[in-house]
């Protein structure tokens, strides 16, 4: 079966993709998960020593970023908006290790996907909880028009629906 990561193409049976939270889905679509946020900063940072932060705060501060061409960016750069700034990029990759790597180096701060991103790894980096706005994503998948007949697509669909349930 054929799964993709988004939905430029309609020849696909599952497509994993991501959206904000609420946004309209079709009947085809289903959320599988709800991901929150962290605000990702150098252990050395002011903010460090913090149990949470107002995005808003923040508005001054270095941004190491995925860049423009991942979905996710754009979800990261509405985040900064809606709390009333534009982000200061002082990086940006299309590698989420990078983002990581640099975080953890003291070059800036960014953000950090509860789920995607993984446990985190390092001790120079703390996760802050986002207190304002709210940081979410959904995760959704789409059934395909044609493959869902194909009982190896309906198997992997409720698989990915039982893990996600788990997270």
């Amino acid at each position: 079966f054929q799964l993709y990561q988004n939905r430029n193409s309609d020849n696909y049976d599952l497509c994993v993709s991501m959206v904000a939270p609420g946004s309209v889905q079709d009947e085809r679509t289903q959320t599988i998960l709800e991901e929150e946020f962290f605000l990702a900063v150098p252990a050395a940072s002011p903010y460090a020593g913090r149990s949470s932060i107002r995005l808003g705060e923040t508005s001054k501060e270095g941004y190491i970023s995925l860049d423009k061409t991942r979905p996710i960016r754009a979800i990261c750069d509405q985040f900064c908006e809606t709390a009333g700034f534009t982000p200061h990029i002082v990086f940006e990759s299309d590698n989420p290790e990078n983002v990581r790597n640099l975080i953890s180096a003291g070059i800036g701060i960014g953000f950090w996907p509860k789920y995607s991103w993984g446990p985190l790894r390092s001790s120079q980096v703390v996760l802050l909880p986002i207190e304002s706005p709210e940081c979410r994503r959904d995760i959704i998948v789409t059934k395909g028009k044609e493959g869902w007949q194909n009982p190896v697509v309906r198997n992997f669909y409720r698989y990915l629906l039982s893990y996600a349930k788990q997270m």
